[in-house]
């Protein structure tokens, strides 16, 4: 597992280097020169929005029925809510460093509807980490998740060129930052341990080294060893 990280790391690393030496050449560049170099990684004769998107509430209640389980019922979450207590005597599940650590090192990613943007994060993650941790930690508690992070800002990117139905559209959504964060700790903290090591050595989802990559190299392997 650390070796297949380190060697995620690296593929991750060349990657971004190259993206940024070939960004960096058009410092200087035309505008011609700038479409020619954007052009090849947009899909030809594809309308971004197209027609299918000109109804906005239809397309809206598409891509939220599509993430919306029809089973889910709220008795049964709220039958593991712990019962109220005060808010200082919260059990604390995720400490304030780990919450500092993760937003000093914030990537530059889109916000979510709350509209906090990633540099606050970096740069008063000191004066923040104790505040969300408290949050975390009382969402834990609680077994309630804060509303905004409910909602998420949905961006329909084509899957073909030739779009047909808004199954065609890959929705790719972005919720607040904050949202994203206690995710991370809550794989980290409860499912990731509660799964078996054995049960999901065949997958590449869902784990620390796990990529496209990682499934292609694990193909080639099997592919080559079985037909030597």
């Amino acid at each position: 597992m650390s070796e297949a990280n380190v060697l995620a790391e690296r593929i991750n690393h060349l990657i971004g280097q190259y993206q940024s030496n070939s960004l960096a050449r058009l410092t200087d560049a035309t505008p011609q020169q700038l479409w020619a170099a954007v052009r090849p990684m947009r899909s030809k004769g594809v309308d971004f929005l197209g027609g299918l998107l000109k109804n906005a509430d239809s397309a809206n209640k598409y891509f939220a029925s599509i993430a919306t389980n029809i089973s889910y019922s709220i008795d049964n979450v709220l039958k593991y809510k712990a019962p109220d207590i005060s808010l200082h005597l919260v059990e604390e599940y995720i400490s304030c460093y780990e919450v500092e650590r993760l937003l000093r090192l914030q990537k530059n990613t889109s916000p979510g509807c709350d509209l906090l943007p990633n540099w606050l994060m970096r740069s008063c993650s000191f004066e923040l980490a104790s505040l969300v941790a408290h949050i975390y930690n009382c969402s834990i508690h609680s077994g309630i998740v804060p509303i905004s992070w409910h909602t998420a800002i949905v961006t329909p990117v084509p899957k073909v060129s030739a779009l047909a139905s808004l199954n065609d559209y890959r929705p790719i959504s972005v919720t607040p930052i904050l949202s994203r964060i206690a995710e991370k700790f809550i794989v980290k903290h409860f499912i990731r341990p509660a799964i078996p090591r054995d049960a999901i050595l065949d997958q590449f989802a869902f784990k620390p080294s796990g990529s496209t990559t990682c499934a292609l190299v694990g193909l080639q392997h099997h592919v080559t060893y079985e037909v030597g």
